[in-house]
């Protein structure tokens, strides 16, 4: 385009001079000529000048809203992965919800907000590994992780199928509930089929591994709370007595058989063949609750299970019919899994992500030259924004350039003063009016601070031949001064028109990269939104693996620890707190006093001498936590003393919650250090855990502990004892999975003045 604009002003250049050498009075001289011509030269100097500054900030706009737009479309691409991981951890009406409070964090309230919702008519499944403890023998701890990551996405892939929704993976037991978010009319029988599924997964490892290991699944329907509980590590939930029944159902049944309730029997409607499942006969809660219950042995021949499945879900492979495919793709899916980052005809993420930003501009240049686009932000005359905001904006933009503005327009003034009396001797006394009409131009030019073309300049010489051939030389009404008038107005129109214009693209310019950074600071505060709930369900550097590699999903993702410390603290008798009745919203308001529990809890974590400890997960009241997993150095073992003072900590604050609430609940806890596996399992639901021997004596010095007191392992014992802490020798126990251990009771310091902490 610039090309062009210089060929046509040498075209009009050369046209002033063939009519000035062709239709010019005798009398002219050769000075007067030359004088001619090197004021137009002059003048496309100056215009030359100008235009390549335009040109420089108008590209300069265009590449940094370019960078505006580019930036936006990470951010929103980002954003995306932070949706889908969410959604997949957290129903969107939960997730909604939280971000929507996020926002509205100025808001004080007596109580914790707790996101909770009562379900009816749902059934709930507990399935646990038989003989886990046997596979785990057989694999190394990383391997251990990628086998449960494959299991449990087979899994969720196969409750994605039936409808029914995961709700938790504690170590080897998964459980999940279908009818929760939204109602199924056939929630009993998806779940048995998610069971009868588990169940032949299961068979697949046991052919695989050549390790006896099964699975036992529990089923029963009734209703249940369902939501998060907490400030942190926001895990979805379910709340009932209805899903403790639930819970013995799986302890109380038997490998590789599906055990129902009677309740649940009701809601098959004959959909499958059963037999008494005498559940009492191993489990006491059963027995003391009188409940019956049944096995699940085959599909009823009378009711055509397969066919609703078929034509619900038409491109799901049924397990009978995977013949042709190996026992590792049976087990994972993976014929049915789609990995790396997806493309778009065959192009790259980096082409995929120019080609966007390259039709947004497109789409951005196109608006610009559409009529309505001024009317939408500019007024008609004066062209300033509608905005106020935006205005002001503008206007301290344009003020910066002042004093330049001012030293450049006293230096071309004093420049052409200088040039006027230099060649005063050598011009045509009436040529000066012409040359006061090109300095009062050029002085437009530079106060308005509004830039031409050469188009406008070329233009401009156009008209000053047509005056000097058919005024000068023809018109002989005209005097000098008329002449001079008539050339000031035309030159007048023809400097508005092009300033005027100019003022337009400058604010079309402005708009558009504000609306660029709008956009983008909008994006970012959405962003920041989405990371600050994400980083509540995975820990922070694992949320950022996550969303920055676009890949990262479909692969697993672990790290090992040599030396973490990991805590569970038991909240002791809330089964007996815990009731179902109209006074207390069906124990909605237990709940509520849980949640106040667990979130004063997280609190506690945000002090500074507890940032190396990371939450894990709440397992119904169990509070687990550990530290020494962020990668940090922990030679000095802090992260092994800041675990026993937040367990204190805890008791404390217990103690504070029971004298306001007028309760009497305690804290169970265990503690102990060793090696673990961190990862995240379950590709299209990421699940952060920790696995290991350390993992599992932990929790069994919780469970096998004291209400009131703080039991550790001997290894926690030799790190802490040396900081000057104080221990009471228990004894030996005898630890499931471990035999007989010596064990250690906590002390509190001296100075302790909480009647929990004994």
């Amino acid at each position: 385009m610039s090309f062009m604009l210089m060929i046509f002003s040498t075209f009009a250049l050369t046209f002033l001079v063939a009519f000035l050498g062709v239709l010019a009075d005798y009398t002219i001289g050769f000075d007067i000529i030359l004088t001619r011509i090197l004021m137009v030269l002059l003048v496309n100097i100056v215009g030359s000048l100008v235009y390549y500054p335009t040109e420089f900030v108008q590209r300069k706009t265009f590449h940094e809203t370019r960078k505006c737009v580019q930036s936006r479309m990470l951010l929103d691409k980002e954003m995306h992965r932070q949706e889908k991981i969410l959604l997949a951890v957290l129903p969107k009406n939960i997730a909604f919800e939280v971000k929507k409070d996020m926002q509205d964090t100025h808001e004080e309230r007596m109580f914790h907000k707790i996101y909770i919702r009562k379900y009816e008519d749902i059934s709930i499944l507990f399935a646990d590994i038989c003989g886990f403890t046997n596979l785990a023998s057989e694999y190394n701890p990383k391997d251990l992780v990628l086998m449960l990551n494959e299991l449990f996405a087979r899994f969720d892939k196969v409750a994605s199928i039936h409808q029914c929704m995961r709700i938790k993976i504690l170590g080897d037991c998964y459980y999940c509930v279908c009818g929760v978010p939204e109602y199924q009319k056939n929630h009993a029988i998806n779940t048995v089929e998610m069971g009868r599924d588990m169940i032949e997964a299961i068979r697949l490892v046991r052919e695989m591994t050549l390790v006896n290991v099964n699975m036992r699944v529990g089923i029963h329907t009734g209703k249940a709370h369902c939501g998060v509980l907490g400030l942190k590590k926001w895990q979805f939930d379910v709340w009932s007595n209805d899903v403790t029944l639930a819970n013995q159902m799986e302890s109380g049944g038997l490998p590789g058989r599906v055990h129902i309730t009677d309740a649940t029997r009701r809601y098959l409607n004959g959909a499958y063949i059963l037999e008494e499942g005498n559940g009492a006969s191993r489990s006491k809660f059963l027995e003391k609750e009188k409940i019956k219950t049944w096995l699940v042995v085959d599909r009823s021949p009378d009711y055509d299970i397969v066919s609703q499945e078929t034509a619900n879900h038409p491109m799901t492979i049924p397990w009978k019919s995977t013949r042709g495919i190996s026992k590792q793709e049976r087990l994972t899916g993976m014929s049915t899994r789609t990995r790396g980052a997806s493309t778009r005809n065959g192009l790259s993420e980096e082409e995929v992500l120019v080609e966007n930003v390259d039709s947004h501009l497109r789409q951005g240049i196109q608006a610009i030259h559409q009529e309505n686009w001024k009317s939408m932000y500019c007024q008609n005359w004066s062209l300033k924004y509608k905005q106020v905001r935006v205005e002001n904006k503008f206007v301290r933009m344009k003020y910066k350039d002042i004093p330049f503005q001012v030293t450049l327009y006293v230096a071309i003034v004093a420049i052409c003063i200088g040039i006027k009396f230099g060649l005063m001797n050598l011009m045509v006394f009436s040529f000066i009016p012409q040359a006061f009409i090109l300095l009062t131009s050029i002085m437009i030019f530079i106060l308005t601070r509004l830039l031409m073309s050469l188009i406008y300049f070329s233009s401009f010489i156009v008209l000053i031949t047509v005056k000097l051939v058919a005024i000068d030389k023809y018109d002989t009404l005209f005097s000098v001064y008329a002449n001079f008038c008539v050339l000031s107005c035309l030159t007048l129109l023809l400097v508005v028109f092009s300033t005027r214009r100019s003022e337009l693209i400058s604010r079309y310019d402005f708009i558009w990269k504000l609306q660029a950074l709008d956009e983008q600071l909008q994006m970012k505060r959405k962003h920041e939104q989405n990371r600050s709930v994400l980083e509540n369900i995975l820990p922070s550097h694992v949320a950022k693996h996550f969303v920055e590699d676009a890949t990262s999903v479909s692969k697993l993702y672990h790290e090992s620890r040599d030396n973490a410390c990991i805590m569970f603290a038991t909240l002791t008798a809330f089964d007996k707190f815990y009731i179902e009745c109209d006074g207390n919203n069906e124990g909605v308001e237990c709940l509520r006093l849980l949640n106040e529990i667990i979130s004063d809890f997280d609190q506690i974590l945000d002090r500074d001498e507890f940032r190396k400890i990371e939450k894990i997960k709440t397992i119904s009241t169990t509070y687990m936590v550990a530290s020494g997993l962020a990668g940090e150095e922990c030679a000095d073992n802090s992260h092994v003393e800041a675990i026993a003072l937040f367990a204190r900590e805890l008791l404390l604050k217990l103690e504070s919650i029971n004298m306001h609430s007028f309760n009497d609940f305690n804290l169970r806890i265990g503690i102990n250090v060793g090696p673990v596996v961190a990862g995240v399992i379950g590709s299209d639901k990421p699940h952060y855990d920790i696995w290991g021997n350390s993992v599992n004596v932990a929790s069994r010095m919780d469970s096998g502990g004291v209400a009131g007191r703080i039991q550790v392992t001997e290894e926690v014992k030799s790190i802490l004892e040396p900081l000057g802490y104080q221990f009471e020798c228990r004894g030996q126990i005898n630890v499931k999975g471990k035999g007989m251990m010596t064990t250690f009771f906590l002390l509190p310091p001296d100075d302790c003045q909480c009647e929990l902490y004994k």
